[in-house]
């Protein structure tokens, strides 16, 4: 790895390790997501990402400065959390494995975060996959955080080899574009965003690990959690 390279991750590390976590004074947030976390952490095996206080200040960012009332999230865990305690938005999420479905309602329920999350198989599309089921909504964030697929050895034709997320396409022949759309890494989203027709409606804003894949450093010094589209009108 070059030398300029190494600099960039040193100060994208600097930043997401000392960015301010939006939600400390929220007194839902204070009370509850020390143990939401331990809990999830005991349920599931899977660890808090160190870089959750920069995705939470850019989610929460995002919600304030464009006057998000409706999000649908693609994918569940800490952010349906951090979804459900905002009290400006309603938000709908879609989760396609049963067991962890099971215990992330019951750990919100245990802290008594009202929710809504739905069910969806998962099915291959072109070169990854998508939900087979989204409801009729038109959401003013589109949240992509998932689906995934346990296929690792499987190549696909996209600029990293890991699978897209098609949900977007899902919502585009819908003729539904929402105001933001949010992608939390699967930086080959993006691509297949930007590859759409209706790619024009938006303006991008790739995260950093989009930038730093594609060696386009200088627009990776952003040092953005999450590729960004935002809607032109």
């Amino acid at each position: 790895m070059g030398f300029i390279k190494k600099i960039l991750l040193k100060l994208y590390y600097f930043k997401y390790q000392y960015c301010k976590n939006p939600f400390i004074g929220n007194k839902v947030y204070d009370l509850n997501f020390k143990l939401f976390n331990e809990n999830l952490i005991k349920e599931t095996k899977t660890k808090l990402d160190p870089q959750y206080k920069l995705r939470y200040y850019e989610i929460l960012y995002y919600i304030t400065k464009y006057k998000v009332r409706n999000v649908v999230e693609l994918g569940t865990g800490r952010t349906s959390f951090i979804f459900n305690i905002i009290s400006s938005i309603k938000c709908t999420s879609i989760e396609q494995d049963k067991g962890w479905l099971r215990k992330i309602i019951s750990i919100l329920k245990n802290f008594e975060i009202k929710h809504s999350i739905k069910f969806s198989n998962v099915v291959h599309y072109k070169n990854g996959i998508r939900f087979s089921h989204l409801p009729l909504l038109n959401p003013d964030l589109l949240y992509v955080d998932g689906p995934y697929t346990n296929k690792k050895k499987k190549k696909f034709q996209t600029f990293t080899g890991k699978y897209a997320c098609y949900d977007f396409k899902t919502f585009f022949d819908r003729k539904v574009f929402p105001k933001i759309i949010m992608i939390e890494g699967r930086t080959d989203t993006a691509d297949a965003i930007l590859e759409s027709p209706y790619s024009k409606k938006y303006w991008f804003k790739g995260e950093f690990a989009y930038y730093f894949q594609r060696n386009k450093l200088l627009s990776s010094i952003s040092f953005r959690r999450h590729s960004i589209f935002i809607r032109k009108n």
